[in-house]
């Protein structure tokens, strides 16, 4: 059963690392596959610490340490305050960080 977990998890970090390299190319560039893999492995953790589990809600935490930094969750009070809000389940924290990132960001959309 461990085998079939490991098999899994790393099929979605090659995901993520697909995912990542084509958002975010010139800093995954700057990150040798070691690295990379680390940022991976430990953003992850640090997402299913505060409730987000499924594909989406990772990557989406993933994309964060990209655009804000590996260490947004605690950098930005606003993206803490989400991320550890007790009554907003996972799918919903996900949504409102990429919100208010864009917002902090200034991105509008057309």
């Amino acid at each position: 059963m461990e085998a079939l977990a490991q098999s899994l998890r790393d099929a979605f970090e090659k995901r993520a690392r697909a995912h990542l390299r084509d958002l975010f190319p010139e800093d995954c560039a700057e990150l040798s596959e070691g690295p990379l893999g680390d940022r991976i492995r430990e953003s992850i953790a640090r997402a299913q610490s505060y409730g987000l589990m499924s594909e989406d809600e990772l990557l989406t935490f993933l994309e964060q340490v990209f655009i804000l930094g590996p260490d947004f969750d605690n950098q930005y009070a606003w993206a803490r305050e989400v991320l550890t809000h007790d009554r907003m389940g996972p799918a919903t924290k996900a949504e409102l960080l990429t919100r208010l990132t864009d917002q902090y960001l200034g991105v509008t959309e057309d």
